[in-house]
């Protein structure tokens, strides 16, 4: 079976995310200054997610993904230069809570057993005027940590900076945007 590309990916997960409104959703009525992200030197605040699971349709083995969707959509949050931003956590979600390899896509090919990994896709820019851009984890990226609260939500925080690669300018082109940033993450649920 030949292997999607990681364009594919991006197109059901972006699919995926307007599906959120039959999902579990958390809009906070406020910022959370507890709940952050910061791609080169943009931070971003949680103000609303959601979290749900899907079949693994790459794979022929019975799998369901995790995916938690974490948005900040405050124009005068976060950056300047690209203000809105939206991240994806994509996992296992058999794997439970515990510390997770970061990864591209194409290492989903290759997990030996056992192991549990998660791939990231990152969106910025999406209340600016020249559109958004998304940025993908590259191979070996780095380590996060998961956790499960009472509440069964997903809570994740990188152990260090995990690497960034430049995908899809979603609007015109920023000569301003980098080809690739750190990403650090502090309690994204």
């Amino acid at each position: 079976m030949r292997r999607p590309t990681h364009w594919l990916l991006t197109a059901i997960i972006l699919f995926i995310s307007g599906q959120s409104a039959c999902s579990k959703t958390d809009d906070a009525p406020s910022l959370n200054r507890n709940s952050y992200w910061t791609v080169g030197n943009n931070t971003y605040s949680r103000d609303s997610s959601s979290q749900m699971t899907y079949p693994d349709i790459y794979r022929d083995v019975p799998d369901f993904f995790v995916y938690v969707e974490v948005h900040n959509k405050a124009k005068d949050q976060g950056s300047d230069q690209f203000p809105g931003s939206t991240i994806w956590f994509v996992f296992p979600n058999h794997m439970g809570p515990g510390r997770y390899k970061v990864s591209g896509l194409s290492y989903s090919g290759t997990v030996p057993p056992g192991t549990k990994w998660m791939y990231i896709i990152c969106n910025i820019g999406l209340d600016s005027d020249k559109g958004g851009l998304t940025y993908i984890t590259v191979d070996d990226a780095g380590t996060a940590d998961v956790k499960i609260d009472k509440e069964g939500q997903y809570h994740i925080s990188t152990v260090n900076d995990v690497m960034l690669r430049k995908d899809v300018d979603l609007g015109e082109e920023d000569p301003d945007a980098a080809d690739s940033y750190l990403l650090k993450v502090d309690n994204a649920y």
